[in-house]
């Protein structure tokens, strides 16, 4: 007996394996594009951080833009679709210093933010 073409196991097996081939690689693609968008959100919320730091820094020891309190600057970080949030609090730890605690995150997720503190000392100049 001469056979042409598959029977339908082999064609059920077949379908059965380019399934998983492709829930697999699906799943795959899903997963890396969570992992970018993850790490673009840590890069922006870093990049902010930094940026607020140096102006920060650049500012008079005395001057009114560092005295003691909590401020906020809601989007203004950074730009696109999930921009970034920031929230500082200065305190004066002891005389000639300036402690400034920075929290930036991207939207509205504050358990995922970069945090950094600034030291700033009216006697080192620094």
């Amino acid at each position: 007996m001469n056979r042409r073409g598959f029977g339908l196991l082999e064609v059920i097996v077949a379908s059965a394996l380019i399934f998983v081939l492709i829930t697999g690689t699906a799943e795959i693609v899903l997963h890396s594009t969570w992992a970018k968008r993850n790490a673009d959100g840590h890069f922006k919320t870093a990049a902010a951080v930094a940026a607020k730091l140096e102006s920060l820094k650049a500012l008079p020891f005395e001057g009114a833009n560092l005295s003691p309190g909590t401020y906020r600057l809601d989007g203004g970080g950074g730009s696109g679709p999930s921009p970034v949030s920031l929230e500082w609090r200065i305190d004066p730890p002891a005389a000639g210093i300036k402690k400034i605690d920075i929290l930036a995150y991207c939207e509205n997720k504050r358990e995922t933010g970069t945090r950094a503190v600034l030291l700033l000392s009216k006697h080192l100049g620094f």
